[in-house]
């Protein structure tokens, strides 16, 4: 082998070499490029998600269902009852209350929250009901007072309501006007709002009760607490999915990193 094709030689290794280095260089580059792009597009993704759709609460009015009725078969009965012994027949009655995200970038938007009909309606017919109960045990306590029965059952006293009124005891207290229930405009007045909300590190500033108010907020896979406001809700997930611990952790972290890099900020 002569000097000449020696030099060639090496030449070639060189280059390999080089090229070696080049491609090593280049791949390490690519791989932080997209340790990059995830690190930004994941919080993007799960922040977008958490402040876009539905939400779910629940808003209890279980004692001024029991003020109302109890007032009510106080002038009906002529009693000494309260509300406390009206309360304790029932596990608690609460409406549902639907809030809606539509999302205009990263971190600001616009809010709809409704009470919900459907369920509204369902509370009517759970205070109507108490009322009814309520109303036949004291019916029972009286007509065993008095002696007409040593003991008698719920069906037995249904039966003699019914043939004293011409109707069931759940339609007379329908058809006598009363409500027992709160109305839907008084529940409505401090749940119906609408407007824009920014997201800011951990806070949401938003309308509620009826002033611009910046609140502190947690959010999950599945939940978003308010806690200034102690508001809890739940996001209403058609395919029933359901956070779990790690989940938690996760989408907290990702909105940490969301602010701080200032993904969505305009």
């Amino acid at each position: 082998m002569n000097e000449q094709q020696m030099l060639r030689k090496q030449e070639r290794r060189r280059r390999r070499k080089i090229r070696r280095i080049i491609t090593t260089v280049v791949l390490a580059v690519l791989a932080a490029a997209v340790t990059l792009i995830l690190t930004l597009t994941i919080p993007r993704v799960r922040m977008l998600k958490s402040f876009d759709g539905e939400y779910l609460r629940r808003i209890d009015i279980t004692d001024k269902v029991a003020a109302n009725a109890s007032v009510w078969l106080k002038d009906v009965e002529g009693a000494d009852i309260d509300a406390e012994w009206v309360r304790s027949k029932t596990d608690g009655i609460s409406a549902e209350v639907r809030l809606n995200f539509t999302p205009d970038g990263l971190k600001k938007g616009s809010f709809t929250e409704t009470l919900d009909d459907e369920s509204y309606a369902a509370c009517v017919d759970e205070a109507y009901r108490l009322t009814g109960e309520c109303l036949r045990e004291l019916i029972i306590k009286r007509l065993t007072a008095v002696g007409y029965a040593e003991t008698m059952s719920n069906e037995e006293a249904d039966a003699l309501i019914t043939e004293a009124l011409g109707m069931p005891l759940d339609s007379f207290i329908r058809n006598a006007g009363i409500s027992i229930a709160p109305d839907p405009g008084e529940i409505s007045s401090s749940i119906n709002r609408s407007g824009e909300y920014r997201i800011s590190g951990k806070t949401i500033e938003w309308l509620r009760d009826g002033e611009q108010k910046r609140d502190a907020f947690s959010v999950t896979s599945d939940t978003l607490s308010i806690p200034d406001a102690g508001f809890i809700y739940t996001r209403n997930d058609d395919n029933g999915n359901k956070a779990t611990e790690k989940d938690e952790t996760e989408e907290e972290d990702n909105i940490d990193k969301a602010d701080e890099t200032g993904e969505g900020d305009e």
